[in-house]
């Protein structure tokens, strides 16, 4: 939600690429796409989808990071941002749930009705809440020492990500729930989608845009982007090893696995590598990047509408190759989808938003 002529063309074709991570996610998704469940067991195609998995499971964590680099150094912000998203999240919710009923001829369903708007959009009251409290962290933040600011990621990495992912590792083997051990919640750390591990994202944001100010770099003679990138892979491949160990030894489905979690500590660590290495990529400001990557926030609230268009079940069925395309083009197509969409919606909105913006001013915007 930062202004967005502060983003560099870079960062802005990752969250692109993140956005169609999400798509790949839930192009695979057991109870969304469906691809999971119809990839034979120990299949190409399985090791496929667990391949794409593996490099888009942080889509959501970088997206928060981001945010974190972003508006680390801004503390000024207006309750309109959180509102148009849950506008935007209500109105195309109401669009697609008029052209389901119509194109299926049935009646109101309430479950039906609902579906279009929860619970696949959890990301947007968790980020909204983010953002509203964001200004605070950042005072929380600024007003820690390097020593300071050093512990608090540690404790937090230890007590909200790895301590949580143990847990997890303990029921997964044991088959017992555990319930109250978690340092999240009863009922666990809830795979990671809570506002703990927003927060923690944020901050390492936060932290990366610090080093930035300090003049530090994780591109040196000792650390290079290629260096990174190695890391990077080898990161992915123990997150697709440890998938096949849940699935191999523990006989769990491959969905299941704790290595999807967005608290585990390789999904947080290749999120901030993948964030690296985008940061140190030189391609100048791109206006068609820029325009393009407005849209991957509509692109997170409809893709899911356009999922059942991919024929996912032949494509996990069928010959690996035409599965790889039918990913790529799926989530390339869906982008570009979305784009449209997110092109007719700001121009049909555009009223409405200036009208909230002129008649509500008192209150609405604040500064920690």
């Amino acid at each position: 939600m930062a202004d967005r002529k502060s983003r560099q063309s870079n960062i802005e074709l990752l969250r692109i690429l993140a956005a169609c991570g999400v798509v790949w996610l839930h192009y695979n998704n057991a109870t969304i796409g469906g691809g999971f469940g119809y990839a034979a067991s120990g299949s190409v195609n399985e090791f496929i989808m667990i391949f794409f998995e593996a490099l888009s499971i942080c889509a959501v964590n970088l997206f928060v990071l981001i945010s974190g680099y972003f508006l680390a150094d801004n503390n000024k912000r207006d309750l309109l941002k959180p509102i148009e998203l849950i506008l935007q999240l209500l109105i195309l919710g109401l669009v697609f749930f008029g052209i389901f009923i119509f194109g299926n001829g049935g009646g109101f369903d309430t479950d039906v009705f609902l579906s279009f708007f929860m619970p696949v959009n959890w990301f947007v009251f968790i980020y909204g809440a983010l953002y509203i409290f964001s200004p605070y962290i950042n005072l929380a933040w600024k007003g820690l020492d390097a020593t300071g600011k050093k512990r608090l990621m540690t404790l937090m990495l230890i007590v909200f990500s790895v301590y949580p992912t143990l847990i997890e590792i303990a029921k997964t083997v044991s088959g017992r729930t555990m319930n109250g051990l978690s340092s999240v919640g009863i009922n666990g750390a809830q795979s990671g989608y809570t506002i703990v591990i927003f927060v923690f994202m944020y901050l390492i944001g936060c932290s990366l845009r610090d080093m930035d100010k300090n003049g530090e770099s994780f591109t040196s003679k000792e650390i290079t982007t290629g260096k990174l990138l190695v890391w990077f892979i080898l990161d992915a491949a123990i997150i697709i090893l440890w998938t096949y160990f849940d699935k191999l030894v523990l006989k769990k489905d491959v969905f299941e696995s704790v290595a999807w979690n967005y608290d585990n500590p390789l999904v947080i660590i290749e999120a901030v590598l993948l964030f690296l290495i985008f940061k140190n990529l030189k391609i100048g400001s791109s206006k068609v990047i820029n325009t393009l990557s407005a849209a991957s926030f509509t692109v997170y609230l409809v893709h899911v509408r356009f999922l059942p268009l991919c024929n996912i079940q032949a494509f996990a069925e069928g010959s690996p190759v035409l599965l790889v395309i039918s990913m790529l083009i799926s989530a390339a197509g869906i982008y570009v989808a979305g784009f449209v969409i997110y092109m007719i919606y700001s121009f049909c909105t555009k009223p409405l938003i200036s009208l909230l913006d002129k008649t509500w001013q008192k209150g609405r915007k604040y500064t920690a």
